[in-house]
Order: C-alpha cells, then structure tokens, then sequence
C-alpha cells in the first residue's frame, strides 16, 4: 500500500488528521459550507444583538426581539403587551386577600389609602384591625387591640368586634353583668 500524500490537514497551523481532499474535517465542513476553509463566525458573546424595541438594551433572542418582547409577541401578537406583576390586573392576583397560619384574614391595602400607615412590609392589613378603623374613620395605633368577642378569627364583622387598649388575652371579652350586652365602651374616671 502506497503511504497517503496528506497525513494532516493542509491548512497552516493545523495539526489535525485529514478526513477529505487534504482538509480535516472542520476545514473542509467550511469549504462545502462557505466556500472559504478560513471562515470563523462572530460568536453572539463576541458581537451581541440587541432588542429592536426603542429603549431597551436586552441581547435579542428571536425575530428581532429579548426574551420579553419575544414573549409578548408570541402570547399577545403585541411585542409591547406588558401584564402587571402584582395587584388587580395580574394574572397572579386573589383578591388581595390571605388567611395567616393562626386564622386571621389579612388584607391588601393600596396607596392612598388612610390606613396605609398599618399595614406591614408586604402591604397586608389584619382585617379585623382595618374593619374597626375605618368604623372610628382614623388608623389604629399599635398600642390599639381588636379582639373578636365570639372568639372567631375570620368573622370580621363590626358587632363581633370589640377595640382594647393593649393586649387582651385568648378567650376573654368585655361583658355587661346586668344584661350580658358585649356593647360596651370604656369611659375615663
């Protein structure tokens, strides 16, 4: 058997076995492809595009559009579609409303609302609380206690609901001893 002609690949600086016609098998996917064994193509990371969309400065994934963009196209047939994340409108959204662990109905309080001052860093309110300020029309202090004079922590009606200064403990309620009414107030000495 005659030794072969080409052992490497023919192109300068490559050291990789020939597959055909004295090229290795990269080089010579590229002659068929390009028609130039030194063809290099600009990787993405090397030469980003970005979002045709005005304004925004994404790297382009599809037709000219970011991931976003791309989204809303394809959902909507509106590059420009935006959904709102949180609050009415959200496809997410339940009402604003949620019942802790414990039982209590916390609910969502939107600026500006007067009672925006007691709700907490997730921008609930206890129900309860927000049913007894808005009835005396100013927000509860924190020294200010609302406590549930049938003991259930969802029934949230004004009746049910009695204002303490400070803590009250569980299973305790305010009661007139002639008549048993639990609509009582408290009157200074």
């Amino acid at each position: 058997m005659p030794p072969r002609k080409h052992h490497t690949c023919t192109v300068e600086g490559c050291d990789k076995p020939h597959a055909s016609r004295g090229y290795c098998s990269m080089h010579y996917t590229r002659l068929r492809n390009h028609g130039d064994v030194n063809y290099t193509q600009l990787s993405r990371a090397d030469n980003p595009r970005f979002c045709s969309i005005e304004g925004c400065n994404r790297v382009y994934v599809a037709k000219g559009y970011c991931k976003l963009h791309y989204y809303g196209l394809k959902r909507y047939g509106d590059p420009l579609h935006r959904l709102p994340t949180a609050g009415p409108g959200s496809p997410r959204y339940k009402g604003g409303r949620m019942v802790t662990p414990e039982g209590y109905v916390m609910v969502k309080v939107y600026d500006p609302d007067p009672m925006t001052t007691m709700r907490n860093s997730a921008g609930y309110v206890f129900e309860h609380r927000l049913v007894m300020a808005e009835a005396l029309g100013r927000p509860l202090t924190q020294r200010e206690t609302v406590h549930h004079v049938n003991g259930v922590r969802d029934d949230n009606r004004l009746e049910n609901l009695q204002l303490r200064i400070g803590s009250h403990g569980a299973g305790a309620t305010f009661r007139c001893h002639d008549c048993g009414s639990v609509n009582i107030e408290a009157v200074p000495l």
